[in-house]
Order: C-alpha cells, then sequence, then structure tokens
C-alpha cells in the first residue's frame, strides 16, 4: 500500500504536521505532496482531497491552553514514567499535540512545569526539528498569514 500526505504547507499548515509526525515516528514510508496555500492551484486541487476545502483551521483559543495544560500534566503524573512524552513512549497523542506545543511555545502560553517540560520534549524531537527546518526552506509566503499587525 502506498501512502500519500496532502501538505497545505509545512510553514502554515499545523494540521499537515499531526500525521507527518506520527507517519515518521512510526517509520511508515509515504509521500507527500505540497499544495501551497492561498493560491488558485489551491483552490482547485482541495476539493479533491477535502470537500470542506480547507487544510488548516483556526487556532485553539486562549480560554483552551488552561484545559490543554491540566490534561497534559495529568498524562505526564499517571503516565509519564517510562519516558518524556504524555504518556511515557510516544504515541499519536504527541502527534496531534505536536502543532498545539508549537503555538504555545510561539505565544509564550503560561504552562505548569509538567506541560513546559512536555513542550520542550516536543520542540527537541528530531522529526518535529525535521519538519521546522523544511518549514523554513519553503519560499511561498501567504502575506495575509505574515502580516503583523
Amino acid at each position: 500500500m502506498s501512502l500519500t500526505l496532502i501538505i497545505g504547507s509545512k510553514n502554515y499548515s499545523s494540521w499537515s504536521l499531526r500525521p507527518w509526525m506520527l507517519l515518521r515516528h512510526l517509520k511508515l514510508e509515504f509521500d507527500e505532496r505540497v499544495l501551497t496555500l492561498d493560491t488558485p492551484e489551491f483552490h482547485e486541487q482541495i476539493g479533491k482531497f477535502n470537500p470542506a476545502r480547507r487544510a488548516p483551521q483556526t487556532p485553539e483559543l486562549v480560554s483552551n491552553v488552561r484545559r490543554i495544560d491540566e490534561m497534559w500534566a495529568d498524562c505526564r503524573r499517571h503516565f509519564g514514567r517510562d519516558g518524556p512524552w504524555l504518556f511515557g513512549e510516544y504515541s499519536i497523542a504527541d502527534a496531534m499535540y505536536a502543532p498545539v506545543a508549537l503555538r504555545f511555545n510561539t505565544y509564550g502560553a503560561e504552562l505548569s512545569p509538567a506541560s513546559r517540560e512536555y513542550v520542550n520534549t516536543a520542540l527537541a524531537d528530531p522529526a518535529l526539528v525535521e519538519w521546522l527546518r523544511a518549514a523554513e526552506a519553503e519560499s511561498h509566503r501567504v502575506e495575509s498569514i505574515d502580516a503583523v499587525g
């Protein structure tokens, strides 16, 4: 079976990061297909893969930070004795929360020590570092997202 992952952009699409991280950690071979965000080609092609015609979602509301922080700290407290990830060893939960860890780091979210340690673990993960380097190398920019204002 051949896997193809459709990526909106490594620089902008945190939703693409989740399955990418999991596939890398599971050491599954897959092809990447990048649909450059906010272009006519993107809008034309994305409907073939997702009828909602979307690749990234809006960011978590700030009010969810505490709830996620409590969940992470609870997971680490109850299941983290076998490693630095939410349930000790790396799992799908860590792939799902990698974009959240990035956002919390970017926006300087106030986190408990256990959750801050988890974010640091996620940021040091070789697969995530690989994704971030590829994101930095992308030349396409979306002005409406990059605009500071």
